[in-house]
């Protein structure tokens, strides 16, 4: 959604967009991040389960076990001081908005678009692409069949070559 808000804004600043598993569009949140956006007791639920909170959405992130160095970067944050409570403003801030918004934005200034897909993605369902490219309607799509919601990192080499193809043409 951060990337089609840019887009729609600086039109003419970008002449191509790569959307990837984008959170919003068909996609509820899960009770984890429902509970952590609660005023009274998202503070407490975030400073208690941050960390696993943080471990469980990377683990559900890809459909392979990734290095353990790539795990070892992306746990890294959740031990920093802070990292739960920004966490938690992040679902919060997510729930209160309308993420659909950017997306109905971008779709009449037309810049092609290549929206990416895990079909295993267990974070953004993927019904999520198809209401996405009903939206962008002049969207190339691309489901990578054994990715979760990081196919960069589950299938690297089909994703990139997928991603030059459209940046080339």
């Amino acid at each position: 959604a951060i990337a089609a808000a840019y887009a729609a804004k600086q039109a003419q600043r970008v002449k191509k967009l790569i959307l990837i598993d984008s959170v919003g569009i068909e996609h509820k949140a899960p009770l984890r991040a429902r509970l952590m956006a609660v005023p009274a007791i998202g503070r407490y639920f975030g400073r208690m389960f941050g960390g696993g909170v943080a471990k469980s959405v990377i683990a559900d992130s890809f459909s392979t076990t990734p290095a353990p160095a790539v795990l070892a970067r992306l746990e890294a944050p959740a031990a920093t001081k802070g990292y739960a409570d920004a966490l938690r403003a992040s679902y919060r801030h997510w729930q209160r908005s309308n993420n659909r918004q950017p997306f109905l934005a971008l779709a009449p200034k037309k810049i092609p678009t290549l929206i990416m897909w895990g079909l295993r993605d267990k974070i953004t369902p993927h019904a999520g692409m198809a209401e996405l490219h009903k939206i962008l309607a002049h969207s190339e799509t691309a489901v990578f069949e054994n990715s979760g919601h990081a196919p960069v990192i589950d299938e690297p080499d089909i994703v990139h070559r997928r991603m030059l193809k459209f940046l080339k043409d």
